[in-house]
């Protein structure tokens, strides 16, 4: 299933920064977070995002990620949906803005920012009227076949 997803947007996370999300539509969908080829990934116990929100610690053990990660496939990091009025778009400048200390409210998958380079990470979406069926359909797909959630699903 999850070697023969097409995206219709396939971008880094450096250039979603760099361009303000331009190149990704409004419409609603589906998004995952996944390392290209040859990526070395390396988890932190810091984070290039914000560390604490209203109190709590946004951080994960390191170790528990790494754990997560040796059992998974090690290409799909997180699974998200973005269903808002801005679909896809929003959502993912939702996530760079968190991502880079001027969010607070997109705290789903903050665990890709502890992750050494994550600025080189891809994210490829893809268009689909139902975003939550879609999300669910593929985070339980992987759960089966891995037996975990994608490393930054910490739940679903």
């Amino acid at each position: 299933m999850f070697d023969d997803l097409t995206f219709d947007n396939d971008e880094t996370i450096e250039n979603l920064l760099r361009t303000n999300c331009i190149n990704i539509p409004t419409y609603k969908g589906v998004y995952v977070i996944y390392t290209p080829n040859d990526f070395e990934i390396n988890f932190n116990n810091s984070t290039i995002a914000i560390t604490e929100f209203k109190g709590q610690n946004m951080l994960y053990h390191k170790d528990i990620l790494k754990q997560k990660y040796d059992i998974s496939d090690k290409k799909i990091l997180y699974i998200g949906k973005a269903s808002g009025q801005r679909g896809l778009n929003q959502r993912l400048q939702q996530m760079i803005r968190y991502g880079y200390h001027n969010g607070t409210n997109k705290r789903g998958g903050r665990a890709i920012w502890q992750i050494s380079n994550c600025e080189k990470l891809h994210v490829g979406c893809f268009l689909c009227e139902n975003p939550r069926v879609k999300e669910v359909e593929l985070i339980t797909s992987y759960l089966h076949l891995y037996g975990v959630y994608p490393v930054a699903n910490m739940t679903t």
